[in-house]
């Protein structure tokens, strides 16, 4: 016991908590498809969004990467596509839940998805 390192044993516990906590939020992300409505959805432009699939976005969070596979839809009329997801939980750009006021929103998004099922 006189070589144990408290401090080393904290950092290292904190870490694969954090993993641990990361891989149950991206789980429980990713087991809800509610973003893939319909095979169209109206387009902003007046036309029809058709559903391509279901695509992978990465992004850091304060519990490390996180995989998310959400819904695409495209649209032929003005070539736009977009990610219900994204717009859903506030990642549509350059995103990091590390950010005080990006945290803060995400928290309060998750909820709200978590507590529509």
């Amino acid at each position: 016991m006189e070589d144990l390192d408290f401090e080393a044993l904290e950092v290292a516990l904190r870490q694969q908590v954090l993993r641990l906590a990361g891989r149950a939020v991206e789980q429980r992300l990713n087991a809800d498809t509610s973003d893939g409505v319909g095979s169209r959805l109206p387009c902003s432009c007046g036309g029809k969004s058709h559903f391509v699939g279901r695509r992978p976005k990465q992004f850091h969070s304060v519990l490390g990467p996180l995989r998310l596979e959400r819904a695409y839809y495209h649209c032929p009329a003005c070539r736009r596509g977009y990610f219900p997801r994204d717009r859903q939980l506030g990642i549509e750009k350059h995103f990091s839940v590390s950010c005080p006021h990006a945290h803060d929103r995400y928290g309060r998004r998750y909820g709200q998805l978590s507590r529509r099922q």
